[in-house]
């Protein structure tokens, strides 16, 4: 493997890359399956592209073995995750995001079953669905980013932006933005992730039988990298537990 040019360490909520294989188990024990550069273009926001795959720390041979040892997550979280980030002598890629496949967790998935039926029509237009269940769900993410100033040991607040994928993606007046919708691959195999076709209504329905079969689905994630060279900050992502909300 090419020594990278960044520092990429998983805290908690990843599942595990194997450097053999270049291949991510998913053992349904973490949040994240796999990361990913990737591109928004335009604004309003336009298609969406993934670049290569960022790896871990501890498959990175610019690290040295001690720091590789030392940087391996030991704690599991299907709920959460967070990760340090830094760029090694590189600004940012303008237009570039930091993409996690967020593998969505029971309650999320729970929710989602039978909440929409899709009834022909604009597939980003929240009226060409029958709503069945609340969609608020999709919505409850949480995210918060933490720059580091003087050594991973040192952190301070700063503002950041984050987009995700949702069900069923739309663009109508209340929710504008990113009509961004769920991937279909989740990348566990080092090849980028897929979204689902909405160009056809076989492509809308295949989304929504992944769904409420509680079945193969992913959620794209997209963090903005900030202005800094380098940039070094950790970001965490994180969906309310039914213990935490009560």
């Amino acid at each position: 493997m090419p020594a990278l040019d960044y520092r990429f360490i998983q805290q908690y909520g990843f599942e595990q890359y194997n450097a053999a294989n270049g291949k991510t188990p998913v053992t349904g024990d973490n949040l994240v399956i796999s990361s990913w550069f990737a591109t928004i273009a335009g604004d309003p926001a336009g298609p969406l592209s993934f670049a290569a795959q960022i790896l871990p720390d501890y498959a990175n041979t610019a690290v040295g073995a001690s720091e590789r040892a030392a940087s391996v997550q030991s704690v599991k979280s299907r709920h959460s995750a967070r990760y340090l980030f830094v760029r090694i002598g590189q600004a940012p890629v303008p237009g570039q995001q930091f993409c996690l496949v967020l593998n969505p967790p029971p309650e999320y998935k729970q929710q989602m079953q039978g909440a929409i039926v899709y009834n022909g029509g604009d597939p980003y237009d929240i009226a060409s669905y029958t709503v069945k269940k609340p969609l608020q769900a999709n919505y409850l993410w949480e995210a918060q980013q933490d720059v580091t100033s003087g050594g991973q040991n040192n952190i301070a607040t700063d503002g950041f932006s984050v987009t995700f994928g949702a069900y069923p993606p739309n663009t109508s007046a209340f929710f504008a933005g990113t009509p961004m919708q769920l991937l279909k691959t989740n990348g566990a195999d080092g090849v980028a992730p897929v979204f689902f076709d909405f160009s056809s209504p076989s492509g809308v329905k295949a989304m929504i039988d992944a769904v409420n079969a509680g079945g193969e689905y992913y959620i794209p994630l997209y963090f903005t990298f900030g202005s800094s060279t380098p940039e070094g900050a950790y970001r965490t992502v994180k969906y309310p537990h039914s213990i935490a909300r009560g």
